[in-house]
């Protein structure tokens, strides 16, 4: 049984994200969030995290999935996803619209993700799950992290 961390955003979207790879849930200021120009529209841009660069990522907008894409808002809600293969360690910081708790799935419990899912979405996921009425796209953090690369003109 794998446990993952269920957040909401935009369009009734669920992630769940392996609870392994969930290192905070924090509150950023805006204006702590240093731009960056030249880089893909997805990124907030970077903020000082215990004295390291972290950057932060517009998750709807990142999937094609947001609702309000010129509402700015003083402060975030985001959680930090971190991810270490040997020597390969990342961490990055994803924007989140509600949090909704820790599901448990069973392996088999996964089904394949439905067609009107975004092509990003079907890039990061391993499968769907239906908990409390809610559709749930079980990510894959090495995905994401690989997709956030290929996507971007800087490496995450």
């Amino acid at each position: 049984m794998q446990e993952y961390f269920c957040i909401g955003l935009a369009k009734s979207v669920y992630l769940g994200l392996s609870l392994e790879h969930i290192d905070k849930l924090i509150q950023l200021q805006s204006k702590d969030i240093c731009l960056i120009p030249g880089i893909a529209n997805f990124w907030l841009g970077v903020v000082n995290y215990k004295s390291s660069l972290l950057w932060v990522l517009d998750t709807e907008n990142f999937l094609g999935i947001s609702d309000n894409k010129n509402q700015v808002k003083s402060q975030q809600t985001v959680l930090i996803l971190h991810y270490s293969n040997g020597n390969y360690q990342k961490k990055v910081a994803l924007v989140i619209k509600s949090l909704e708790g820790v599901i448990q799935v069973e392996q088999h419990q996964s089904e394949s993700l439905f067609a009107n899912n975004s092509p990003v979405l079907k890039n990061i996921c391993d499968g769907l799950v239906r908990q409390e009425e809610k559709d749930i796209a079980l990510v894959k953090t090495d995905l994401l992290l690989e997709q956030l690369s290929q996507q971007s003109l800087l490496p995450v």
